[in-house]
């Protein structure tokens, strides 16, 4: 990358503005002005009579969190300490005098707060009392309920035993699940989804045996299912039918080494980073929009991994795999039954070898809805084997010159968040991926821009402006317009603020709380772009093909701008694509927030 050129293509504000907080990720603080400002105290709603199952599963969700500090028994908080993240305590008693900056969920437990305590989240008791709410800050909701709640003990998770052995359903993972556990053997049947709906698999359904045997020293997991594909008018034939058998051994609690292996046979997506699978699954139940694409993956795999709590992980994989196209089926959805689903597009077919080392860091208070931390995702891949059936790609994308194959190929995903004050925080996403080396890439590795995931205020799959920045797609596109860049860049940031819906009584409750979470109203921008290497081909030059160690000018990305709703269980959003003329304004729905 020369440097003038890179300089002089900051030609735009809002170019300049990505680019620069994108750079300064790094620098931010974790919890910036956090302490300007002391966030509200409300007064405790306490609710008698038997548990509501709806409360039982909210807080065993915070309790089996990755990144929840637990304890089995009493916890105290001391005047002075400060728990940068989630906290859940079963059979307490709970004693706060110091700062939680997350959750605080007490199960069969009683709460005392100290004068001066401080909880930046909701403060949640089930089957116990709260003393303490007059003097203590507190940035959410109290509520106490007196229903105790019974679990069962499942490895390192509790489970409801009013859920065990019955039928599950939440429209936030969008599946469905059955269990029935023999507590002599430690062994389950279970009966669950794979949490996603498609145009391939229609509802894939998993059905079989899980044996887990948590150790002082770690602990084993043993899965062999079967998958049912219901696409096909629940056919029983090889189409339909596939298997995941899993099993893995952990040596250490708290940090140590995971062993694992598995035999498969399983329809993936070409790109599982953009919308989680539940989102996807439910716009193709809905909508019949399906925003991912798929290939067959038949093979096994064996992996190793370093783990430091849950908070860093090191993972090296190796895996042997025949890859295979799937077409596309016509499963029911609810609206726009009678048009057709847009085409699956082909795959590469053949068999290859993967080794993947993947470095994930997770320093974020909350999973799902952080307010402070860093998350890392650096996955190389190297691959190699043999081609039996090119898959269609656009005039000029990649020169085939013979059926082996061997490349490298690279995926950065770097997410900063930070609370800036009590009722808003401004959180930052870059993401780098690609063609490193090697051959071109296979199809099904390939990458794409444009979407509610990525460049909401541009169509999923559209062709904007005279150049296509963001499937790379030449003078013709194949069917179902797949991803064929080499390599893309995205910057995305958002600012969030509280809508203080409390001040509404208790319809305002209802929609900012009631679904676990307080409303926030959500102002953001994206921009980006993908584009291809040349590996010789001179059809295609620039701006849409650059040269190896070339970066494009900034000036060539396309941005949106955009405004939303976030009410917790949703978030309605609105966007619009401002570098090309002629865009119109994209209404979306998400499940979860924007990354």
């Amino acid at each position: 990358m020369k440097v003038p050129a890179f300089l002089t293509a900051l030609d735009g504000p809002v170019h300049r503005f990505l680019f620069a907080a994108a750079l300064a990720m790094a620098l931010l603080p974790l919890s910036g002005a956090a302490d300007a400002q002391q966030p509200r105290t409300d007064s405790a709603t306490v609710r008698d009579g038997p548990l509501p199952r709806a409360i039982g599963r909210e807080a065993l969700g915070v309790y089996n969190q990755a990144n929840t500090l637990r304890s089995l028994g009493p916890y105290r908080v001391d005047s002075g300490a400060v728990v940068e993240r989630d906290v859940a305590v079963v059979d307490g008693p709970v004693i706060v005098a110091g700062h939680i900056s997350g959750r605080l969920v007490a199960i069969n437990a009683n709460v005392e707060l100290a004068q001066g305590a401080r909880i930046d989240g909701d403060l949640l008791v089930v089957g116990g009392r709260v003393t303490g709410v007059a003097g203590a800050v507190i940035g959410g909701g109290v509520r106490v309920y007196r229903g105790r709640l019974d679990y069962l003990e499942e490895g390192d998770v509790l489970v409801s035993t009013d859920t065990t052995g019955r039928v599950q359903a939440g429209l936030e993972d969008f599946w469905l699940q059955w269990r029935a556990r023999d507590r002599r053997s430690g062994v389950r049947f279970k009966l669950t989804t794979a949490k996603s709906y498609n145009r391939v698999e229609g509802l894939p359904i998993m059905v079989g045996p899980e044996y887990r045997a948590p150790r002082a020293w770690g602990g084993t997991e043993l899965r062999v299912f079967g998958v049912f594909r219901t696409a096909n008018d629940f056919r029983w034939d090889s189409e339909n039918i596939g298997h995941d058998v899993s099993g893995e051994i952990s040596l250490g609690r708290d940090r140590g080494l995971r062993l694992s292996g598995s035999l498969y046979d399983l329809v993936r997506p070409v790109e599982d980073w953009q919308l989680a699978g539940d989102e996807v699954g439910l716009a193709s139940f809905l909508l019949r929009r399906d925003f991912r694409d798929y290939f067959d993956a038949h093979g096994g795999s064996v992996n190793a991994g370093l783990f430091i709590g849950p908070d860093v992980e090191l993972k090296l994989g190796l895996a042997d795999e025949r890859w295979a196209s799937r077409a596309s089926r016509d499963p029911f959805s609810i609206f726009r039954n009678g048009i057709a689903w847009r085409a699956n597009p082909a795959a590469d077919a053949g068999k290859f070898h993967v080794a993947d080392l993947i470095l994930r860091v997770d320093t974020r208070n909350v999973v799902d809805r952080p307010w402070s931390g860093l998350y890392l995702l650096a996955d190389y891949e190297h691959g190699s084997g043999r081609v039996s059936e090119f898959a269609e790609l656009s005039p000029g994308v990649r020169p085939i010159d013979d059926s082996r194959v061997r490349y490298g190929r690279g995926f950065l995903d770097v997410r900063r968040y930070s609370r800036i004050s009590p009722g808003a925080q401004l959180n930052l996403r870059l993401v780098a991926a690609g063609w490193l080396h090697g051959d071109p890439l296979p199809a099904q590795r390939r990458l794409s821009l444009g979407g509610p995931g990525t460049l909401p205020g541009y169509d999923f799959r559209g062709l904007a402006g005279n150049v296509d920045l963001g499937q790379c797609s030449t003078l013709t596109v194949p069917a179902g317009s797949p991803a064929q860049c080499d390599r893309v860049v995205l910057a995305q940031a958002e600012y969030r603020g509280d809508l203080h819906l409390h001040d509404l009584g208790r319809m305002g409750d209802w929609l900012g709380r009631g679904w676990r979470h307080g409303a926030q109203w959500v102002a953001f921008a994206n921009s980006g772009r993908g584009w291809l290497v040349s590996h010789g081909d001179p059809t295609v030059g620039e701006p849409l093909q650059l040269s190896r160690g070339a970066f494009p000018r900034l000036a060539s990305f396309r941005t949106d701008l955009g405004l939303g709703v976030d009410l917790g269980l949703f978030g309605i959003y609105v966007a619009r694509g401002i570098s090309d003329p002629g865009q119109r304004t994209n209404f979306y729905l998400r499940l979860h927030e924007r990354f």
